[in-house]
């Protein structure tokens, strides 16, 4: 290293014969001024050298201070380019390595948002929007407040979604103001009236990952109309609203989207929530206390539990299918959780919530995993549950035998189609690196391969499976001990008898 502040000396001057200039044949000697001459010459020609070389010196130590400032420069710069990316594309399109199941993306009864506003299947409810809001704005003057609420936000809008917008000043307007309406109404009628107006569909399409508004227009919004809606004034923010409607309290895993049950105490508190369907992720994906007490310590790599490489203490360690792992005496229970995403293993028995197998749950598996796979910063948590599901069902064999231990209820078409579903998922998602701090599951594949690959237990299971699998195999094996028995005791009693 340079230091700048370090100041260089011309060097001492030594005279050589080379220095003396050279005379023709017959001059004088070398006198003293021939020698003074050459000094004055010697001493011209370091202190150039030195000069140079100093300067040059100075150069490359500011440029070394210039090249280190630009650095730090450039590393903050783009450090808040890339925030200010992520906080624009906050609502993202259909990630590339899903398109396969790009029909579970699509609204099939209300379009919310700009992208699908053109389908047949959401033509019907539109009508309804207008309703919505003519309920609430019964006044030009308060209409025109709505509206100026949104054209306020329109620019910053635009910039949240993740392609450009190809619509004109009014028509986004009217699209955020009677989507925005719409939700507002329908979630308030949900939280506090009998007459539920979101039933399943309904609901699975405002969590779709392309059929979103941002989140903050819906608040202030919320902001403008709750004191005109009769028992608005007792919800302050939109998010309290949210916190009493029954379809934010249910679980993934129940038969009836509606649960008789109210948010933990110790819900996520969402500070910067993107749009609903991140809400529902933070909310209901996340892990709070009451699910997770003992955070992932183990960080192997997801894929490699999956594709058969290297993991911690075990080489070449695949996790096998359902059939296989209950055949190596690993049992399976349904979980009590109403979270689908609670597996644990403890005890020999793997626990995991009773999964719907419906349309509207498949759609929310996907478009939740998209919404996770769109953000970086995302733990993963959907897309561990995927690949631990894929490999847990292999053919619709082990869909039949989850089915039988009450942890998946398939109401598919066929067991054929509930394990594609899940292999065509895990294919589509095998490109994704996983890093080995996302696999959120590591402590459970771990105990539970270990239980598995047990010896002792591995035997005894065979011998289950090969000896004790039918009626009639214990009862040749009990008739051909008897026999045994029998034939001993009639040797013994031919080689020592009784006197």
């Amino acid at each position: 290293m340079f230091n700048l502040h370090k100041r260089h000396s011309p060097p001492m001057v030594e005279i050589t014969s080379h220095d003396v200039p050279s005379h023709p044949e017959g001059s004088v000697s070398i006198t003293i001024d021939n020698l003074e001459a050459a000094a004055r010459s010697r001493v011209q020609k370091e202190n150039s050298d030195w000069a140079v070389k100093n300067v040059s010196i100075n150069m490359v130590e500011r440029s070394g201070a210039k090249s280190v400032n630009n650095l730090q420069a450039m590393r903050a710069t783009m450090k808040s380019k890339n925030d200010e990316t992520e906080k624009k594309n906050i609502i993202i399109r259909c990630p590339a390595i899903l398109v396969e199941n790009n029909f579970l993306y699509q609204p099939r009864v209300v379009s919310i948002g700009p992208h699908h506003r053109g389908l047949t299947s959401v033509q019907n409810l539109e009508n309804l929007k207008w309703s919505s809001l003519n309920n609430i704005a019964q006044s030009d003057k308060s209409l025109g407040l709505y509206i100026k609420c949104i054209e306020d936000l329109e620019k910053e809008v635009r910039g949240c979604y993740q392609r450009n917008i190809g619509l004109s000043s009014n028509e986004f307007v009217q699209i955020l103001l009677l989507d925005s309406m719409f939700i507002i109404t329908t979630i308030f009628a949900d939280a506090t009236t009998e007459d539920k107006m979101l039933h399943w569909p309904l609901f699975s399409d405002l969590l779709l990952v392309e059929n979103q508004i941002p989140f903050f227009v819906i608040e202030k919004l919320w902001d403008k109309v709750a004191k005109k809606i009769k028992g608005g004034e007792h919800y302050p923010n939109i998010t309290s609203l949210l916190r009493d409607t029954p379809f934010w309290k249910k679980g993934f895993s129940t038969d009836s989207p509606v649960v008789d049950e109210t948010l933990p105490a110790d819900i996520p508190v969402v500070d910067e929530t993107k749009h609903l369907l991140d809400l529902y992720y933070k909310w209901n994906v996340l892990p709070t206390s009451r699910r997770l007490s003992n955070p992932p310590r183990c960080l192997w790599l997801l894929p490699c539990c999956i594709c058969g490489s290297k993991t911690e203490g075990d080489e070449n360690t695949t996790i096998p299918s359902a059939t296989e792992l209950y055949e190596d005496g690993v049992k399976f229970r349904k979980a009590k959780s109403l979270n689908m995403f609670d597996l644990s293993f403890a005890n020999g028995t793997l626990e995991i919530p009773t999964l719907v197998l419906e349309s509207e749950k498949m759609s929310l598996i996907v478009n939740l995993l998209s919404h996770e796979l769109g953000d970086p910063k995302s733990k993963r948590i959907v897309l561990s549950y995927v690949f631990f599901m894929d490999s847990l069902i292999n053919t619709k064999k082990d869909i039949a035998l989850l089915q039988k231990l009450g942890v998946i209820n398939n109401k598919l078409p066929s067991n054929e189609d509930a394990a594609r579903f899940f292999n065509s998922l895990g294919d589509s998602c095998a490109p994704t690196k996983v890093n080995a701090a996302h696999n959120f599951y590591a402590p459970v594949i771990k105990d539970m391969m270990s239980y598995s690959n047990s010896c002792w237990r591995n035997q005894w299971t065979s011998l289950k499976h090969n000896y004790f699998n039918s009626p009639w195999t214990i009862i040749s094996l009990v008739a051909g001990g008897a026999l045994l028995f029998l034939a001993f005791v009639q040797t013994y009693f031919t080689v020592w008898p009784r006197k």
